[in-house]
C-alpha cells in the first residue's frame, strides 16, 4: 500500500533524506540551466562552483574557474569596486550587495556586469558562502553611452545654433 507516494514502512527519516535529495536535485537543475552566470564562492573569493552561463559569459572552462578568486577576473580598474560592501557582508552588516562592474574575459575582451552577491549561512556548521550572480549588460552600457553622445551632439547644436541667432541679431 502507497501513503503520499511513499511505501508504508518508510521512516520518517527516510523520506527526510528522500525530499532533501529531490530539493538538491532541483538546485542542482536550477544552477546549471540559469542563464545568469552563477557561481558559489567561498569567504576567501575563490569560485568552488559555477554554472555554464558564466562560463560562456567569461570564457574559461569550469575547471579554468575552480579555485579561482572571482575578484581577480575584474577589470583592474574596477577591482576594488564593491570591497567595502563585502566587507558589510562578511561582518554581517548586510546580507547582499548589487554592484555593476567590468570584467576581463579570457580572450582579453571585456564584458559590463551587473553583479549580485548574497550570503548564505552553510547547513549544520558548514562554513559560510556566498552566491554571485553576473548580468551581462554590456549591450545596455553600450547603448547609454551612444544616448549619452547623441545628447551631447544635440546639446552642442542647440548651443551653435543659439550663437548663429545670436551673431545674426548683432
Amino acid at each position: 500500500m502507497v501513503r503520499r507516494g511513499y511505501p508504508l514502512d518508510i521512516s520518517r527519516r527516510e523520506r527526510a533524506e528522500l525530499t532533501l535529495q529531490r530539493n538538491e536535485a532541483k538546485f542542482r537543475f536550477i544552477f546549471e540551466k540559469l542563464a545568469v552566470g552563477t557561481a558559489l564562492v567561498d569567504m576567501q573569493g575563490r569560485i568552488m562552483e559555477s554554472n555554464q552561463a558564466l562560463h560562456e559569459m567569461l570564457g574559461y572552462s569550469p575547471m579554468e574557474l575552480s579555485r579561482r578568486i572571482l575578484a581577480e577576473l575584474a577589470h583592474p580598474d574596477d577591482a576594488m569596486a564593491g570591497t567595502h560592501l563585502y566587507r558589510e557582508l562578511v561582518t554581517g552588516q548586510s546580507d547582499h550587495y548589487r554592484v555593476e562592474k567590468r570584467f576581463m574575459r579570457k580572450d582579453g575582451g571585456l564584458i559590463w556586469a551587473h553583479l549580485n552577491v548574497s550570503l548564505v549561512q552553510g547547513a549544520e556548521g558548514d562554513p559560510p558562502f556566498t552566491i554571485q550572480m553576473l548580468e551581462d549588460i554590456t549591450e545596455r552600457k553600450r547603448l547609454e553611452s551612444q544616448l549619452l553622445q547623441s545628447q551631447k551632439m544635440e546639446t552642442v547644436g542647440r548651443l551653435a545654433g543659439e550663437i548663429t541667432h545670436d551673431l545674426n541679431n548683432l
